[in-house]
């Protein structure tokens, strides 16, 4: 998966579901894992995605596709969820189930569905958001399921699920990151009305003396992010909304403003 991406295991064994979230498996979870290896057979289920991140604005406003490929070769079932994301980026960030008609804006359907092995088929991803001022966030989980059993053999199934991150964008976006330099910190806030990823960020101590500083943060809106630094030398990095990608600098004390315009 590429970057946002989240991935979650979960372990079935006869009708007992063990998940394990981000790849981070406790010792206890691992033992219990290698005890039932020992003891039934291993089969596990292999689903890759086209893509980790959608963006819903003027070039794709009210529907995406998202491939979903069957890697393995039996019967892959599939669900999907749909999660609204809230104070995405925060440390009270919470994920609410879309699952009233108020709260469906966004919508994955099939919601049920099953691929043949080795086979492909599309998600469609429908958006009912008009009209917006600020940037909403979803994600959406794609989940393999256990099918029918065919005989009555314990076997350990290892499925693996992906979560997306959708972005519905305002009407008349606004990409827009204000930076300042001081006392070898450097703070950038969004104040725009869109999330925007910073890449490849280093800072320059002379002109042909730069050390990367970071490789890739997303930045939402209303969000302020804090960098240690080596020094006061400014700071480059490439402004990403989605689309385009721009230079930015930050030079040490002076404001600093970084903006990509909707095009």
């Amino acid at each position: 998966m590429r970057l946002d991406g989240r991935k979650t295991w979960t372990v079935y064994l006869g009708s007992s579901y063990f998940q394990i979230l981000n790849i981070v498996m406790k010792r206890v979870s691992s033992l219990l894992i290698l005890l039932m290896l020992l003891i039934a057979q291993l089969s596990l289920a292999d689903m890759s995605l086209d893509r980790s991140i959608v963006y819903f604005d003027k070039k794709g406003w009210k529907r995406q596709d998202v491939q979903v490929s069957n890697l393995s070769n039996e019967t892959m079932y599939l669900q999907t969820e749909v999660f609204r994301v809230v104070n995405p980026g925060k440390k009270d960030e919470a994920k609410i189930p879309a699952t009233t008609p108020e709260e469906m804006k966004l919508m994955a359907t099939p919601h049920k569905s099953s691929i043949k092995a080795q086979g492909m088929r599309a998600v469609r991803l429908f958006n009912r958001e008009n009209n917006l001022k600020e940037e909403k966030v979803y994600r959406v989980l794609f989940r393999p399921v256990v099918g029918p059993q065919k005989n009555q053999e314990q076997v350990v199934k290892i499925l693996v699920a992906y979560e997306i991150l959708v972005f519905v964008r305002p009407t008349q976006p606004i990409f827009k990151v204000e930076g300042t330099i001081k006392d070898k910190k450097l703070e950038l806030t969004n104040t725009g009305n869109s999330s925007v990823l910073l890449r490849r960020g280093q800072q320059c101590i002379t002109k042909d003396n730069c050390k990367s500083v970071w490789k890739s943060k997303r930045l939402y809106r209303g969000q302020t992010w804090n960098v240690d630094l080596a020094g006061e030398g400014e700071v480059k990095f490439a402004l990403f909304d989605g689309h385009f990608e721009t230079s930015q600098t930050v030079k040490s004390v002076k404001k600093a403003v970084a903006q990509v315009r909707d095009k």
